[in-house]
Parts: structure tokens; sequence; C-alpha cells
């Protein structure tokens, strides 16, 4: 059968993807290991970064960028930001 990750209130901010790339490497783990083949953002994308507000462009390019990097398809049910 599919298995779908549920993500909940991303809050990217571009200050710390460093700290956010090592956590997605660390769910990647998990959804290998259990076969997961698609992923689901639900709630907000972004934070309150200057230059990337949330609702924004460029938060949403980084969003696309996070997402993509699970390496499967995604879906995205926003939040209010």
């Amino acid at each position: 059968g599919t298995r779908i990750a549920v993500l909940g209130d991303l809050h990217l901010d571009p200050r710390e993807m460093d700290g956010f790339h090592e956590c997605r490497a660390h769910v990647v783990k998990h959804l290998d290991a259990a076969a997961t083949s698609h992923v689901v953002s639900l709630g907000d994308l972004g934070g309150k970064a200057e230059g990337a507000e949330p609702g924004s462009q460029k938060c949403f390019n980084l969003a696309k960028e996070f997402l993509e990097g699970f390496g499967r398809p995604y879906d995205l049910v926003t939040g209010n930001h």
C-alpha cells in the first residue's frame, strides 16, 4: 500500500536552514526505511524572517527547495502563512 508522511507547520527560516536540513536528513532515513512514497506538508510554511516573510515568493521558493529534498512527491495544505 501507499505510505504517506505528514509534516506540520514547518515555519522555515532562511537563517536556520542548516538545522532544518539536518532534521530532514534524519526524517528521510525513516521515510526510506518505511518505504514512504509521498510527503504532505500541513500548516504554515514560513516563519517571520525578514526577506522571506510568510506568503512571499521567497518563502514559497524556500519551502519548495526544502520539500524537494525529501526525494519524493509532495503536496501542500497550507496554513495562514
